[in-house]
């Protein structure tokens, strides 16, 4: 019994020294597990600001209203330099939603930020300088986030610098204004009227500055309706005081005729003031009307000499006005090698007209062997903003210049040039509609291309147009007068092939050979080939005027001595016959033969001769009744009368 009841007394206390002990590795266990669930805490807390999903785990914690979380989250994308986080946590300590965070916390931030060019912070960063007046360091952050486009900021600039209304704050209000208006930004007008008010204000009380603002204010009606009598007005009293840019401005609207009369005699005058002051443009401005003789007496190699000197200063425009200058012989005699040198200069500085002019040369080969895909590397060099260059590129793809022939694509680029008012693009849009190439045929659409060269003085346009009508071709109705009235128009400017047209039609439509003969002699005596022949039948047949066989040879053999076959033919018959000139049968036959290279009858009349057959077959009047432009045609054409550029040298 005892010894029982002592086992199970030892027995019990064992059982509760294990239990114990027990107890001991449990709480030992507890603790490894509590280090280890802290060690892991502090980990996972070092962890977090390294974790590239920090930012996106910040803003689904700030949308949940999570602020704590966000920006604990926040500040681990923010302290790996996320621009995005940075100015994020920054706002968060404008908006309090940080606790015991104030201003001061957030503009380390913000700078950070702003210090990577990201613009919300900038702004912000700007109106946090600006509330505290210490500096004006707050309008550069305001510059560098309008410089990125940012709307709020560019208002912001205007407004500031509108209110301090000076001159040179004006210009920067003004500046920022018509960047405001280039991105279409809303609620612009009162902006607009005030800042117009104060400038406007400026300029009445003497602020030279104000006065040239003022007056492109008015010449390029920003944020006033433009009024160019107002703009010259503004600019001559800045010009008048001394303004550089005022008085170059004002030459160039004498130059044009802009807000007053043309006087380029006086645009030679403020040139010369500017260009003395220092102004390379205007240098090259000068050079260029001394050259042409335009408002001072030509002199070239005076001209040259000061072109050359605002090219060695690096201006564009008279590196190239060299170019054209040596390649038009405006100077002496041609030089494509010093042209294109020239317009390579031009070309690298970045000048338009000189890249197309380079593309024509290497097209034409002037200067350099003809390759045609250097022409067309110089071409698209410019092909979104040179119409000529565009116009250019139509030429090549109609005519298959670097590959087939590709009529649509020469119509796409000519209605390029067309939108940038190339006015030539639209006479070879109306052949191209005329003729159905590259489009469907549309005689109305080609019309329409057509009138719209006409507005512009284009003469083939015109004639087109008048062939058009008065034949009345492809569903066109007739309308002969109107047809008469256009080649009138052109006649009158002392155009040959319209002169002999309108004496043709009214020799056989209106039978008013008085008039008839007053137009065939016209353009006879422009050296008209078909005219001098023309006018040589009315004398030999005498209709509607007194016959002269005299008369008739005289204007034959000027006719047949430029290789006119139908007047060689004819003129054989007079030697033949001795009509108003020696009997001459050697030299009929002579005639005859040079003109039956091109005339059927020729050759026969020579076989009647020689068969001692008294038939001879003469030509009545003979008129070229095609649509001008030869473009379209499948024959070898000169290129140089097609591509476009620039012949004389411009300011």
């Amino acid at each position: 019994m005892n010894d029982a009841s002592d086992s199970t007394e030892t027995s019990g206390i064992l059982k509760k020294e294990i239990s114990g002990g027990q107890l001991v590795i449990a709480g030992l266990l507890v603790i490894l597990a509590l280090g280890s669930a802290l060690t892991w805490e502090i980990s996972s807390s070092k962890k977090s600001f390294h974790d590239p999903h920090a930012f996106s785990l910040g803003q689904s914690s700030f949308e949940d209203g999570r602020y704590d979380d966000a920006a604990h989250w926040y500040q681990s994308a923010a302290a790996q330099g996320k621009a995005e986080a940075q100015y994020a946590l920054a706002m968060m300590y404008i908006h309090q939603q940080i606790a015991d965070g104030d201003l001061q916390d957030a503009k380390p931030w913000l700078l950070r930020a702003a210090q990577q060019d990201f613009a919300k912070a900038q702004y912000q960063l700007g109106l946090l300088l600006e509330k505290e007046h210490k500096n004006n360091t707050y309008e550069h952050w305001f510059d560098e986030a309008a410089k990125q486009g940012m709307s709020q900021a560019i208002i912001h600039l205007i407004t500031i610098n509108d209110a301090r209304n000076t001159p040179k704050d004006s210009e920067k209000a003004l500046t920022w204004l018509l960047k405001a208006q280039h991105q279409q930004l809303k609620q612009l007008l009162p902006l607009e009227t005030s800042v117009l008010s104060h400038i406007k204000e400026q300029a009445q009380h003497g602020e030279l500055q104000s006065m040239y603002l003022l007056a492109n204010i008015y010449r390029q009606g920003t944020i006033s309706k433009k009024n160019p009598k107002k703009a010259y007005q503004w600019m001559l009293k800045a010009a008048q005081h001394h303004h550089i840019q005022a008085s170059e401005s004002i030459a160039s609207m004498l130059l044009k005729g802009e807000g007053v009369a043309k006087d380029i005699k006086q645009a030679f005058h403020w040139y010369r003031v500017t260009g003395q002051a220092g102004s390379s443009q205007a240098k090259s401005a000068l050079g260029c009307l001394m050259v042409l003789g335009l408002g001072t007496t030509q002199d070239s190699q005076q001209g040259v000499e000061i072109l050359k000197s605002a090219a060695q200063e690096g201006n564009v425009s008279a590196t190239r006005n060299l170019g054209i200058i040596e390649a038009e012989g405006l100077n002496g005699d041609i030089n494509d090698t010093a042209a294109f040198q020239w317009f390579k200069r031009a070309s690298d500085l970045g000048d338009v007209a000189a890249s197309n002019y380079l593309g024509v040369m290497y097209a034409l080969g002037r200067g350099v062997p003809v390759d045609m895909k250097q022409a067309r590397h110089y071409f698209e060099k410019v092909q979104n903003v040179d119409s000529q260059a565009q116009f250019n590129l139509a030429i090549m793809e109609t005519r298959g210049l670097t590959d087939y022939a590709h009529d649509d694509k020469a119509v796409y680029w000519l209605q390029q040039a067309e939108s940038k008012g190339n006015h030539r693009a639209s006479f070879v849009l109306g052949l191209f509609y005329a003729k159905g190439q590259g489009v469907h045929q549309d005689i109305p659409k080609a019309i329409q291309y057509y009138q719209r060269a006409i507005k512009h003085g284009h003469i083939d346009a015109t004639y087109n147009l008048a062939m058009l009508e008065y034949q009345g071709d492809d569903g066109l109705s007739l309308d002969i007068d109107h047809a008469i009235e256009l080649l009138t128009s052109l006649a009158k400017k002392g155009d040959a092939q319209s002169q002999n047209m309108l004496a043709h039609i009214e020799s056989t439509v209106n039978m008013n050979f008085q008039r008839a003969h007053y137009w065939y002699q016209q353009a006879a005596q422009q050296n008209y080939t078909i005219a001098q022949f023309n006018l040589g039948n009315m004398y030999r047949s005498g209709r509607g005027i007194s016959q002269n066989d005299k008369l008739a040879v005289q204007w034959y053999q000027r006719a047949a001595h430029q290789g006119y076959a139908p007047a060689q033919n004819t003129l054989a018959y007079m030697y033949l016959h001795g009509r108003g000139i020696h009997k001459n049968l050697k030299q009929a036959k002579s005639l005859l033969q040079q003109a039956s290279k091109h005339l059927p009858q020729a050759q026969e009349n020579l076989s009647h001769i020689s068969s001692r057959s008294s038939h001879f077959t003469l030509l009545s009047s003979m008129v070229n009744q095609g649509l001008r432009g030869n473009l379209l045609t499948t024959k070898a054409i000169d290129l140089s009368q097609w591509f476009q550029m620039k012949r004389q040298p411009f300011p």
